[in-house]
């Protein structure tokens, strides 16, 4: 077997392990939270929500254009921010400018949103731990990182 056959066989073999790992966040999400995960072709990834904590009809939209590697590690950050929301007192408690009151965030507001965020990715990967799903700590990182930065660009714009 040529090389390209070996590595197109193990690219295959681990598109295929996220898949089931991407089912078994989308599962947790929707048995225990009734929570609905759409993968969307160019959607914006988030958890889109009407309050602070989670309610029927609160959904999670994933970015399917990335590969299935990325689009488990969003998941995982959005059910991170799931985690965070739980309780809507303990999130008013722990962020409590985290809501936009007026036409322009505060200081406070956009500390608040950056912590949530920090915590969000935080809380995916003990998500990964509790479900024994390897994260390759290069490519988290790097999403992380990239994520923050657009978070501290946007505190500045904002």
């Amino acid at each position: 077997m040529r090389k390209e056959e070996r590595n197109s066989k193990k690219s295959s073999a681990t598109s295929n392990k996220h898949k089931q790992y991407l089912e078994m966040v989308t599962s947790f999400l929707e048995i225990e939270y009734g929570l609905q995960v759409v993968f969307e072709r160019d959607g914006e990834t988030a958890l889109f929500h009407e309050r602070r904590g989670i309610i029927p009809g609160d959904f999670i939209i994933v970015n399917n254009r990335v590969t299935r590697q990325r689009q488990l590690y969003l998941l995982l950050h959005e059910a991170g921010h799931v985690l965070l929301r739980e309780s809507e007192k303990e999130h008013k408690r722990r962020y409590p400018a985290a809501v936009v009151h007026g036409s322009r965030p505060t200081r406070a507001h956009k500390i608040d949103t950056l912590r949530e965020e920090v915590m969000a990715w935080e809380k995916g990967r003990e998500i990964a731990a509790d479900f024994q799903i390897p994260i390759d700590d290069s490519v988290w990182h790097s999403m992380v990182t990239s994520a923050l930065y657009k978070y501290l660009e946007w505190s500045k714009r904002a």
